[in-house]
Order: structure tokens, then C-alpha cells, then sequence
């Protein structure tokens, strides 16, 4: 019995870990510490916290790794920096926001979190060297009409021309033209302005404090994107990859017209069929903004992003009364990623991952960064095995409910076989 129970539970840790990929890895020529690259065929198919990542050697013996992702040396570049919200007034109709940076670097945009709102305002973007004297920025800003489904504010980046100025002063008009109306004593019609409440903005920052070259970045092949313009006077790009990727930048390349300015706003689209009476279905999709920002032709048309799964992804573009934009290609970037491992010169190694609920590893080496080289010999991966592919190869990777299945197996036979001994244990001493 006590043989039993030390199998049942040395048996347990084998199905706890049901990784569903594997890539082979061939070691270089010299033994030492080495680069493993991971491709976005890797990194996309890995959990939210990149940790479901196992390596092992030709015995099935773990090897330490060390998760590089450069970032460079303050973050992915897509954290939210806050500036200093320095004074707020509302007088006549206009609220002031002014705002101070922590520093001159040069900058193109700015990110404002927003409360919730159906209300659209104007709004003018100034800049001065000494929160004295104020210059032009954009006299064209249009904040708000946005909301999420899911939280209580959003998130809106406003574009302008590249500009190093310490103070920023952000004026919105909170009115609206309520209509002529006919003066008692004069008879004549003027316009009154109906006052409105300002737009809840909580935090202002920036997502671009960095310098572009502080982050690595390798291009995501086999993106795809197709452009259909609505009867709504809005332009849908529909994203999507055949097999998952985790983007970190997007770039838009609009070839026509020459000059534009939109508002976008980057989310998911969920689709569902509808039944109608009389039996009808109908597939209808449905928009979920996440990032608001401006397409311009004088600004940046790259879009950071916090490591997005391409599945559902969409990119709304707000025409007006324009012709739609003719967009010619959308590209995509991943934070450059790669293990570090001691490996044997010539070996094969395999990576195994996958597991959505797996935690990452904890290692030694964590400790010892310092001692490894900064320049490292490369070692080659193979293409992933899926076991779903034509040809994935089902002997080397089985997916995880078949294993809790024989996991649930094999524990109801280890119970029978236990009862069974109890009983003849039983007959022997009767």
C-alpha cells in the first residue's frame, strides 16, 4: 500500500505541466553560455506572463534559463509616464489644463486618461519654454465621445509636431452653440453660447519618454490586414495572422492622399450570430476601442503597443466628410526576445510551451546576470511542432485534456488495485 500512495504521488508532477508545443534547438560549435532567439511563432503561442517556457537536454533533463526581452533599460516603452497636471481653471467656457514635463526630451505625442463621455470637445495644444510665454502646437484637437465597455475611462494619444518644450497648456471649449436668439431690447438675433461641463481628465503622460532605439525590435511576418470603408464615414482595418503573434509596435503606411489627419482608435471586434424573427441569422460585429490616437500625415504613424495578441484586432479610422484613406500595408513588431542557456557544443536541445497555466521558472542563474557575457554565440531553433498541423508529429506532444484523461485513468486503477489488496489482505487474516 505505502509502494501505492509514494507512485501516486510521484506520478502526479509528471501530468502537471501539459505543454502543447515543442521546437527543437541546435546548440553552436562552442560549450558555453548561448543566444536562443525566439521567433513570434514562439513568443505568440506562450501564456500572458511568457512563462510557460521549459528547455530540456537529450536525457529530459531541465536546463536554467534566463527571459530576455530588450526593452531597453527603463521598460517596453509603452508604460504610461505621467507629467504633473500643474494648475486647472475653468473661465469662460474654456478649461485650461497646464501641464509640466520631468524633462525637454523631444516629443510628438501625448496620452490623455480620460473619464467615459459621449461629449466631444474642441480643444488647442500650446507649448512654452517657461510657463510664461505660450506658442501653437494644433489649434485642430478633438477630445472625448469615447467610452469603454470594461472600465471607466480611456485612454487618447493626441499627435503634434515634434516639440521640446518643458510646459504644455491644453484648452478645451466646454460649449456648444445653443441657436440664434432674439435680443428683448435690440430685436436682433445673436448666438448664446450653452455652457457644458468639461471632459474628466485625470491623467496626461506620454508613452514615448524614451528614445526609439532604447527597444529592440524583430518584424512579425505573415501579418494581414483588410480595409473595408463603412457607410458610417468610418474605415475598418481587420488584423489578423494565421498563426498567433504578441505585437509591440504597429506601423500604418497610408499612400493616398498626401495630406490627412484622422482620429483612430485601435481595439477588438467581436462577432455573434443574431436570430431574427422568422428564424433569420444575421453575424453581427461589434467594436471595443482600447487606445485612441491621430493618423497624421505630418506625425508618427507607429502605434506601441502592450504585447497584443493578433486575434480580433482592429483599427477604427474616423473619415468625416474626407475620402477614406487608401492604406498600403500594416506592419508589425515584437519586442526583441531570446533565452539564455549554457549549453554543449553541438547538442540538441528541445523547447517545450504552451501551458496557459503554467508559472515561470525559477532559476539560480536569475542571480548571476552579471557573470554571463554580453556578446554570446547564437544557437538555432527549429520550426515549431503543433500537434494540430498536418504532420505535427502527435507521439511527441499530447494535449492537455488527453492527459488529465489518463491522468484520471491511471488513479482509478491504482484505487481498484488497492482495494483488491485490502481485500485479500482481509481474507488472509481471516
Amino acid at each position: 500500500m505505502k509502494t501505492i500512495l509514494i507512485f501516486l504521488l510521484f506520478s502526479t508532477p509528471v501530468f502537471a505541466q501539459s505543454f502543447y508545443y515543442d521546437a527543437d534547438v541546435k546548440a553552436a560549435k562552442a560549450t558555453g553560455y548561448q543566444r536562443i532567439n525566439l521567433s513570434s511563432e514562439v513568443v505568440g503561442r506562450l501564456n500572458y506572463r511568457l512563462g510557460d517556457l521549459r528547455l530540456y537536454d537529450g536525457q529530459r533533463h531541465e536546463i536554467p534559463y534566463l527571459l530576455v526581452r530588450q526593452t531597453g533599460a527603463g521598460g517596453t516603452g509603452t508604460a504610461f509616464l505621467p507629467f504633473t497636471i500643474i494648475e486647472k481653471t475653468s473661465a469662460a467656457h474654456v478649461s485650461t489644463l497646464t501641464i509640466k514635463r520631468p524633462d525637454k526630451r523631444p516629443i510628438r505625442a501625448m496620452s490623455l486618461v480620460i473619464g467615459n463621455t459621449d461629449v466631444q470637445q474642441s480643444a488647442s495644444l500650446s507649448g512654452s519654454p517657461d510657463g510664461t510665454t505660450w506658442y501653437a502646437l494644433d489649434n485642430n484637437i478633438v477630445l472625448g465621445g469615447r467610452s469603454s465597455a470594461t472600465t471607466t475611462t480611456y485612454t487618447e494619444t493626441i499627435s503634434f509636431p515634434l516639440t521640446d518644450y518643458p510646459y504644455l497648456r491644453l484648452q478645451l471649449t466646454d460649449s456648444t452653440s445653443a441657436g440664434p436668439t432674439a435680443s428683448v431690447s435690440t430685436g436682433v438675433a445673436s448666438t448664446v453660447a450653452k455652457p457644458m461641463a468639461p471632459l474628466n481628465i485625470i491623467r496626461v503622460g506620454s508613452h514615448e519618454q524614451r528614445p526609439s532605439s532604447a527597444a529592440q525590435y524583430t518584424p512579425i511576418a505573415g501579418l494581414r490586414f483588410t480595409q473595408r470603408d463603412s457607410s458610417d464615414h468610418h474605415t475598418y482595418l481587420f488584423i489578423d495572422r494565421p498563426v498567433p503573434a504578441r505585437i509591440d509596435r504597429l506601423n500604418i503606411r497610408v499612400s493616398s492622399p498626401t495630406l490627412f489627419r484622422r482620429r483612430a482608435e485601435f481595439g477588438q471586434v467581436f462577432t455573434q450570430t443574431v436570430t431574427h424573427r422568422r428564424g433569420q441569422k444575421r453575424v453581427e460585429r461589434s467594436f471595443e476601442p482600447e487606445v485612441g490616437f491621430i493618423l497624421s500625415s505630418t506625425g508618427d504613424t507607429t502605434l506601441l503597443l502592450p504585447s497584443v495578441l493578433t486575434e480580433k484586432l482592429c483599427i477604427r479610422i474616423a473619415n468625416a466628410d474626407d475620402p477614406p484613406l487608401h492604406i498600403s500595408a500594416v506592419n508589425a513588431d515584437q519586442i526583441t526576445t531570446y533565452l539564455v542557456a549554457k549549453l554543449l557544443a553541438d547538442s540538441t536541445y528541445t523547447l517545450r510551451f504552451g501551458d496557459k497555466i503554467t508559472a515561470p521558472p525559477v532559476y539560480d542563474l536569475a542571480y548571476f546576470k552579471a557573470k554571463i557575457p554580453p556578446t554570446l554565440p547564437v544557437a538555432t531553433v527549429g520550426a515549431v511542432v503543433d500537434p494540430d498541423a498536418p504532420g505535427g508529429g502527435p507521439f511527441r506532444m499530447v494535449p492537455p485534456y488527453v492527459l488529465w484523461l489518463a491522468m484520471g485513468a491511471l488513479l482509478l486503477w491504482l484505487i481498484s488495485m488497492s482495494y483488491q489488496m485490502l481485500g485479500k489482505m482481509g481474507e488472509h487474516k481471516g
